[in-house]
């Protein structure tokens, strides 16, 4: 009689993950280098207590294209360490699948639970941990920057946002990503999670160039290999691609005129200040990227509503606590920006961190 070959034995996580090496935790996460797939709490167990220096290490083990995707959705620490692989080493084409990975990990019953219930979980608790010291500058008088006109509601396209909040003044769910940020970014021991679009998406489908405003060398790049050499090291590197070359061209141009570019490695070079950044939002050559969205800064150096990219993260670089979101249409922007003011979200930082 034949018997049937045996099932190889899943191997047993170690009792204590912080006794391996960021290279051992790294092996067992990769479902190519691991027999079976681990679970939601296997993962939290390997995971959950590292630093984030030692989740970057893990990332850097992985490779950015292996942890977007190979892990299937699972912890907010993996996520933001892809999220940091991204911004200094990964071409542009990889942001539709970490957009895809940051909107889908937490909709597992076992990070968000159904509503009304809020999270109540130890594993969510774990997870979704926010920094314990806040920004301490007092919020200030902040004029707004929507047009005169109301704006009419936008029309939602696609499944709505929900996030779940665990703060001091609130407990259970928010459409509002403005709202959930408010009430946890900087607070102590309060958390937040959600499916919808939390960070600005600053690139849309393949680029032709590539402008680096602030980093290692301040210019045009028609390869991402080239422009990331100006990006990778830099902290506050902003860069954007460009559907053309004259569209990146003239938009460098635009930012030359305003003061809005430095090159990090010249000591004297630093962002502008609140002064410097715009009032309004002008159509101007930095809406040239193709991908439509509108910015809306809700803490920052300047809250308000901005057309690019380039202005968003002037008012978000080195800011502390800042809080910021994009939207598909002005209608949109307009309203989320008036409803943050209505509920005293929007706050005016200082830059903690400069060049």
């Amino acid at each position: 009689m034949r018997h049937p070959p045996p099932v190889p034995a899943q191997p047993a996580l170690p009792a204590a993950p912080h006794d391996l090496t960021t290279g051992e935790i790294a092996a067992l996460m990769a479902p190519d280098n691991h027999p079976h797939p681990l679970t939601a709490q296997e993962l939290d167990h390997l995971v959950g207590h590292l630093t984030t220096k030692q989740m970057d290490e893990v990332a850097g083990h992985l490779g950015v294209g292996g942890l977007v995707r190979q892990l299937p959705p699972v912890l907010l620490k993996v996520v933001h360490a892809v999220q940091r692989q991204l911004q200094r080493d990964a071409p542009p084409e990889l942001d539709d699948e970490i957009d895809s990975l940051v909107r889908n990990f937490d909709v597992l019953s076992y990070i968000v639970q159904p509503e009304p219930a809020p999270p109540t979980t130890s594993v969510s608790s774990k997870i979704f941990t926010t920094p314990s010291k806040a920004p301490t500058t007092p919020a200030k008088e902040v004029p707004s920057r929507v047009s005169s006109a109301s704006p009419s509601p936008p029309t939602p396209s696609g499944a709505r946002a929900s996030y779940a909040v665990n703060s001091p003044t609130k407990v259970g769910h928010t459409v509002s990503w403005f709202e959930a940020g408010a009430l946890t970014i900087g607070v102590r021991n309060a958390t937040t999670s959600g499916s919808g679009n939390r960070k600005p998406r600053k690139r849309s489908g393949r680029n032709a160039a590539y402008v680096v405003f602030y980093g290692g060398e301040v210019g045009v790049f028609e390869q991402w290999a080239d422009a990331s050499r100006s990006v990778t090291g830099h902290g506050l590197a902003i860069h954007c691609g460009f559907p053309s070359l004259a569209a990146a061209n003239a938009a460098l141009a635009y930012a030359r005129t305003r003061g809005w570019t430095a090159d990090s490695t010249d000591p004297s070079n630093t962002l502008p200040s609140a002064s410097q950044l715009p009032a309004s939002y002008p159509d101007n050559a930095l809406n040239s990227t193709g991908d439509g969205m509108w910015y809306v800064v809700c803490r920052g150096i300047a809250p308000g509503v901005y057309r690019s990219w380039l202005e968003c993260s002037l008012n978000t670089s080195g800011v502390k606590g800042n809080l910021c979101s994009s939207f598909t249409t002005q209608a949109a922007a307009e309203q989320a920006f008036a409803s943050a003011l209505k509920a005293n979200f929007v706050q005016v930082l200082s830059r903690h961190v400069n060049l």
